[in-house]
């Protein structure tokens, strides 16, 4: 994968695919030795070569050494491995056969999986093998995990090396999916298929049904995870540390947190902050940097480097999550930061469509910052251009985002000494997934400056199903939480949640405080002796339209008229932005004009039942 691939594109690594390509035709191509071939023009991998297999020249004398599969990652090709890296030439110059093959760039583990079960039995019939040792960098390791335990090819592999694979998704997936900067994500980019199981609470749900799984243990995995984010993932890099991927809980890639490339049952080799761990999620995958390692792993090897760590048991890193992040989505090219009393130096990051200027403006002395544009961080997660900007010593309690054209932009804001907030659930290292009907008892805690008036807010919306796929509309309910004290905010949520993924945005705000959670989970159906509540169909017990609105006017029919009916709209964070009282059967609401586009929830209350569903503003 070459260094200019889009930021957060070359970032979320993973995904697979739909149904339709696993009958996808496998197409075998023999390569000559690494020092003899050429890539230019494209000739050799590629974009369109899905389904392709690669065979390495083979080196003398190396019937007796494993053979060697590399699968790539998210957004990636056989290419990877040859182009701009080395790891071909170390593995041919050291006497290994190898193959390296192109599954689909943007679709799910349960596509590229089965896809990778069968290449994996070809690989072995043409070299006349049992068993062969994959090689797997970012997605490809969950690909592989899918086509071990699920598709059975853990009879062709003797074991499996990830290179900074999610096993337990990235924060950068749960953004890039959840509706608080979804018309964001659909104008720049990484709203797919593979980005969607990446997502944290997916890939707790794909734990809870591997990790029993009969296939599970006749599989041997080795992890390499590391820390060491820099370049052009240093803007993605700074995301996760704010987002459980600091140093003191291991650091992150630049993709992937340290603590969620371990996967259970498997061996850790990199520790925690081990010095050989201090490369990007891209330089994990080269040669240079981590062949020697690799070898130090394979069978037969002389001198094997020892693992760090076995995780032997249940292990869950998103069972508690932590952000420091202050995250706006604005499209009129205004947004506001707010300092916290206390707090040091501000860093903020602005994410743009176009190139113009963005300033950051202090009301009080009129002040103006020109943010660095950052041209060489083109990325296509949140947008096309990245401004960033840094004040060591914080003069006022808030500062404005200025856009020079006007458009729409992402703010991402954090700072040095300021509140952290603390989610946590029912979920543990035990417990991966809510079931159907299950109580959920959500917690926040504010921890650090906690205003007098500070109150936690949120959403809860259903952004697709377990197979896979994500889904443009469905369930959206409100979460209010009452402050226990100590800044501790605690609400239970009752209401019978189809099974699927659910994204859950998460807000503390008040006097000069804001910062923001975005999350995902999981809810799979009852089991047998579970739960009792009936199982019920979506309703919301009134109807609204249009939906999407394309002029800010919705028209909302209840089902009934005889009792008086109270209806509120909220904002993706759980924020009342309007409210009104009806007993007519039908009402209607104009979004004003400042609001921007996007995802809002609107609630019925009426004979003391409430309904909530989510509207959605497109102008």
């Amino acid at each position: 994968m070459k260094r200019t691939v889009h930021l957060l594109a070359g970032i979320l690594l993973m995904i697979a695919f739909s149904i339709s390509a696993y009958a996808q035709k496998i197409r075998e191509v023999q390569l000559v030795e690494p020092d003899r071939f050429q890539t230019a023009g494209g000739l050799i991998g590629g974009a369109g070569d899905v389904g392709a297999i690669y065979y390495g020249a083979v080196p003398p004398n190396s019937s007796s050494k494993p053979v060697l599969v590399f699968i790539h990652g998210y957004t990636s090709n056989a290419r990877v491995w040859w182009e701009d890296n080395d790891m071909y030439s170390k593995a041919y110059n050291d006497g290994y056969r190898t193959a390296f093959v192109s599954v689909h760039p943007d679709k799910s583990m349960w596509a590229n999986g089965q896809m990778f079960a069968g290449m994996l039995n070809t690989i072995a019939n043409h070299y006349g093998v049992n068993r062969v040792v994959v090689i797997a960098h970012s997605k490809g390791g969950v690909d592989s995990d899918a086509a071990l335990v699920h598709y059975g090819a853990y009879n062709r592999v003797e074991r499996v090396i990830t290179l900074g694979t999610p096993h337990f998704g990235t924060p950068l997936a749960n953004l890039a999916q959840s509706g608080w900067v979804s018309w964001l994500s659909y104008v720049f980019g990484q709203k797919n298929e593979a980005t969607y199981v990446l997502q944290t609470g997916y890939m707790d749900y794909f734990r809870s049904v591997t990790d029993p799984h009969v296939n599970r243990p006749k599989t041997n995995f080795r992890t390499f995870g590391a820390w060491g984010y820099s370049g052009i993932l240093t803007v993605s890099g700074w995301y996760l540390n704010l987002n459980g991927g600091s140093k003191s809980n291991g650091g992150n890639d630049g993709v992937v947190n340290y603590n969620s490339t371990k996967r259970p049952n498997s061996a850790v080799i990199f520790g925690k902050l081990d010095s050989r761990g201090n490369v990007n999620h891209f330089e994990i995958a080269e040669g240079s940097k981590m062949w020697n390692h690799i070898k130090g792993q394979l069978p037969g090897t002389l001198s094997r480097e020892q693992a760090a760590e076995m995780i032997a048991g249940a292990y869950n890193p998103n069972a508690v999550v932590e952000s420091q992040a202050q995250i706006i989505a604005s499209e009129n090219g205004q947004s506001t930061v707010l300092v916290e009393p206390g707090a040091r130096a501000l860093k903020i990051e602005v994410f743009t469509e176009s190139p113009d200027e963005v300033w950051l403006l202090n009301p009080q002395t009129q002040e103006r910052i020109l943010l660095q544009t950052e041209a060489n961080l083109r990325n296509d997660f949140l947008g096309d251009f990245v401004h960033t900007a840094e004040v060591e010593r914080v003069g006022a309690t808030e500062y404005i985002i200025l856009n020079a054209s006007k458009s729409r932009m992402v703010v991402i804001a954090a700072t040095e000494g300021g509140s952290i907030l603390r989610f946590s659930s029912d979920l543990n290292a035990q417990k991966l997934t809510y079931e159907r009907g299950e109580p959920m008892h959500l917690q926040v805690q504010v921890n650090g400056y906690l205003p007098n008036n500070a109150e936690v807010s949120g959403t809860l919306l259903y952004v697709g199903d377990l197979e896979g796929k994500p889904a443009e509309g469905g369930a959206a309910y409100r979460l209010s939480f009452k402050h226990a004290g100590n800044g501790q905010f605690n609400t239970t949520f009752t209401e019978d949640l189809k099974p699927g993924i659910y994204a859950i945005n998460l807000e503390a705000r008040g006097n000069q405080m804001q910062k923001n959670i975005v999350h995902t989970i999981a809810v799979v159906e009852r089991q047998a002796n579970g739960y009792n509540q009936d199982t019920q169909d979506e309703q919301t017990g009134f109807a609204v339209y249009p939906n999407p609105s394309t002029t800010g006017y919705f028209n909302i029919v209840l089902d009934k008229a005889e009792a008086p009916a109270n209806i509120r709209v909220y904002d993706i964070a759980g924020r009342r932005i309007a409210a009104w009282s009806t007993t007519t059967l039908q009402t209607q609401w104009q979004a004003p004009a400042h609001l921007q586009n996007g995802i809002y929830l609107i609630e019925v209350e009426q004979d003391g039942q409430s309904r909530t569903q989510r509207l959605v503003l497109n102008r």
